[in-house]
């Protein structure tokens, strides 16, 4: 049975968080994944598009959560404590991912630097709404 998408880039977050987002190839992703490099070439151009792709679901991952907590809580002081605790936790629940996102890829692209800026913009955003005394 063919792999899937999402079996492709679980397999090249287990890797890079093995050997290193360089030092991993397609063909070891296709292997990891039970699949081949031209199954992977036919869902990803590239190894860097495969690490977008994962890079933007770990954002929106993340996201969703932080942002979820956040806007849960009406005072600021509150808000900002819950997005941060909740933050903590997804962390602790997606070591690989987080190590991906912030380690692995740091270099990888100017596409993949501006998703993090992107990512942290968001948080900034969470932590300067307190600035205008509305919390």
């Amino acid at each position: 049975m063919p792999a899937n998408r999402s079996e492709y880039m679980e397999a090249m977050v287990d890797l890079a968080f093995e050997r290193g987002y360089d030092a991993v190839g397609v063909a070891d992703v296709a292997e990891r994944a039970g699949g081949s490099v031209v199954e992977f070439e036919s869902l990803f151009p590239s190894k860097l598009a495969c690490a977008v792709a994962i890079l933007e679901g770990i954002a929106e991952s993340n996201l969703r959560a932080v942002r979820g907590a956040f806007d849960s809580e009406s005072a600021w002081p509150d808000s900002l404590r819950a997005a941060a605790y909740t933050h903590a936790e997804w962390i602790l629940a997606n070591p690989e991912k987080m190590h991906f996102g912030l380690l692995e890829t740091v270099w990888a692209s100017e596409l993949t630097g501006a998703l993090r800026d992107h990512l942290f913009g968001e948080y900034i955003a969470m932590v300067d709404a307190g600035r205008g005394g509305g919390g």
